[in-house]
């Protein structure tokens, strides 16, 4: 009996360390998942981009950082300002 007793309180706190564990994952998910849409609807009230476009963005991103250190320092500008789509009046 004492045997059984034993394993019923290791089965409940280890049962209680996953419980906790899971609500932090949960927690922080749910967390990140609201700022995440946060900033998606302020670039979408504030300046219009998409969730398409600032998705493309983001898988064009390697290719971005990539342009980026590739470029010598007069066209940097050049390709930051043609990122942003800022316009340049010569």
């Amino acid at each position: 009996m004492p045997i059984n007793l034993i394993l019923l309180i290791a089965a409940l706190l280890v049962s209680l360390l996953l419980f906790r564990w899971l609500l932090t994952i949960i927690k922080s998910t749910v967390i990140n998942l609201a700022i995440i849409a946060l900033i998606i609807v302020l670039l979408q009230s504030a300046f219009g981009i998409s969730p398409q476009e600032l998705w493309n963005e983001i898988i064009n991103l390697p290719q971005t950082f990539q342009d980026f250190f590739q470029t010598d320092s007069n066209q940097l500008f050049l390709v930051i300002v043609a990122k942003l789509g800022i316009p340049i009046i010569i």
